[in-house]
């Protein structure tokens, strides 16, 4: 029988699951570039929009660096090859032109704002955080900047820094959800469960996502409240199908509940919609394993082994599943790759549960 203490305390933790929201922030817009004198340069300019306009940005860029061959000093064309490198998923790229058009027209907030988005899709938050600041400093009215500061802010973990930006992005679009939305994750992370409740739920009312919902039900997790915590997982799942960690968190409060079918049923839904969420095998097998039913919590533990090779509570798992099956040689196997694994991460507890086991057996 499960250790039902032990269970809930394990979804109390369920903060390490949450569900950050689709990258929220707009991607920059190609600014456009003031007419020359030269005509030569004009027709570059206009062959290089038309290029953007069709989509052909590699062929847009040849264009924009013969342009910037004839007026190095031109800040706008640099920001249209930073939209190309943009647009073809270059970032390292994109932030370099991004940054030569700032170095030439620092005063232009949508540069900031389009360095701030590449720096950010490179995954350097501070970086990103002080260009999207920067771009809010010279436009105050700038909520596409205030949405980016928040973004990059949450994923950096500085928190109360984040909630302040999206404060400021609520005051300049009350129906925006987003802003809502990471004021939820930020006060998730802190510890803030009724904060982040509130915040939550002015999201949904707005636009009614999927990652919301999951957000909201693990507030309500750590909150203690498990009925409406499972009422936003049914919602997370049933607005989108496909979102299998959903299903995970449905499974965890029915399995809480006692009511272990249902249990196994929500973690079998979720590795049938995400056959690559490996923690979806890990929780049916240990399910399974409670249900007397060895033979599938093999099946589900191995295929957690497959996508998780280093996590030794996989192969203690199906190490327990084939010794309940009578199968002492492989399972004998399985638990010495166990133990080897506990032992590197010096998990004083897994190594001595996995002798014992061992001890057992041989």
């Amino acid at each position: 029988m499960v250790n039902r203490i032990a269970l809930t305390l394990s979804i109390l933790m369920a903060t390490q699951a949450i569900a950050l929201p689709a990258w929220a922030q707009s991607p920059p817009v190609l600014i456009s570039q003031a007419s020359s004198g030269n005509q030569q340069l004009n027709d570059l300019l206009d062959e290089g929009r038309e290029l953007v306009a069709a989509g052909d940005y590699g062929a847009a860029l040849v264009v924009y660096r013969q342009a910037i061959a004839l007026e190095p000093d031109n800040a706008r064309i640099y920001s249209g090859i930073g939209f190309a490198y943009a647009n073809q998923g270059d970032y390292q790229e994109a932030a370099a032109a991004y940054e030569q058009a700032i170095a030439l027209e620092s005063d232009n907030a949508d540069f900031y704002y389009a360095l701030g988005y590449s720096q950010a899709n490179l995954g350097n938050y501070d970086a990103a955080a002080q260009a999207y600041r920067r771009a809010t400093q010279l436009s105050s009215d700038y909520s596409d900047a205030f949405l980016g500061l928040g973004v990059v802010l949450v994923r950096a973990e500085r928190y109360e820094e984040a909630l302040t930006a999206l404060r400021q992005l609520q005051s300049l679009r009350p129906n925006d959800s987003r802003a809502y939305e990471y004021q939820g994750v930020a006060y998730i992370q802190q510890g803030q469960y009724q904060e982040a409740v509130s915040a939550l739920q002015q999201a949904v009312a707005i636009t009614p996502r999927s990652d919301s919902y999951l957000n909201l039900g693990i507030a309500f997790v750590n909150l203690g409240n498990m009925p409406d915590a499972l009422t936003a997982f049914e919602e997370a799942a049933r607005r989108n199908s496909r979102n299998g960690r959903a299903h995970l968190q449905v499974g965890d409060i029915r399995r809480v509940q006692g009511d272990l079918t249902a249990a196994i049923a929500a973690y079998q839904q979720a590795t049938r919609i995400q056959p690559d969420l490996a923690e979806a095998y890990r929780l049916l097998g240990s399910a399974l394993l409670e249900d007397d039913n060895p033979l599938w919590a093999s099946v589900a533990y191995r295929r957690y082994t497959e996508l998780a090779p280093n996590d030794p509570d996989g192969f203690y798992g199906l190490g327990q599943a084939l010794s309940q099956r009578a199968l002492s040689y492989d399972a004998v196997t399985v638990f010495e790759t166990a133990l080897d694994l506990y032992r590197q991460q010096g998990n004083a507890d897994g190594i001595a549960k996995t002798e014992e086991m061992l001890n057992e057996l041989q």
